[in-house]
């Protein structure tokens, strides 16, 4: 007895397929680039801080050194303190280097002052800009 079975593919299964294979090449040949965002003081949010920046001074110490003199003020009538960072940039914000100190105590409508000290072969030609960034500890 020779019996023939029958078996067919659904043609809602051929689309799907087909659909899904279009699909995942497409996918699979498009390069996608991941978009750095830098995002700076006017375009992000900040913490709110007692301390503003009363002066910073940048001077230029030849090819290989720039000194960046910062002042900042506590504008709160009590005792705080904070880390200042400055950091050199390049002209796409990238950082070129970067130094940290810390205030110690600030007395109320009291002052800061502190001279930053950057050294690095060519330093000067790579630098635009300098970026404070202020972090009240208390």
């Amino acid at each position: 007895m020779n019996t023939k079975i029958k078996k067919s593919i659904p043609l809602w299964l051929v689309v799907a397929l087909l659909i899904g294979s279009i699909a995942a090449t497409a996918s699979a040949i498009t390069i996608r680039t991941a978009l750095i965002e830098k995002i700076d003081v006017w375009g992000g949010s900040i913490q709110p801080t007692q301390f503003s920046v009363v002066t910073i001074e940048t001077k230029i110490k030849g090819p290989n050194k720039i000194e960046v003199t910062l002042t900042l003020r506590n504008d709160d009538d009590v005792d705080h303190s904070a880390t200042a960072t400055i950091q050199l940039l390049d002209c796409k914000d990238n950082i070129i280097l970067e130094d940290v100190k810390v205030t110690g105590v600030v007395h109320g409508a009291g002052c800061w002052a502190a001279t930053y000290c950057f050294t690095q072969d060519d330093v000067v030609a790579d630098y635009v800009k300098p970026f404070i960034i202020v972090k009240q500890v208390n």
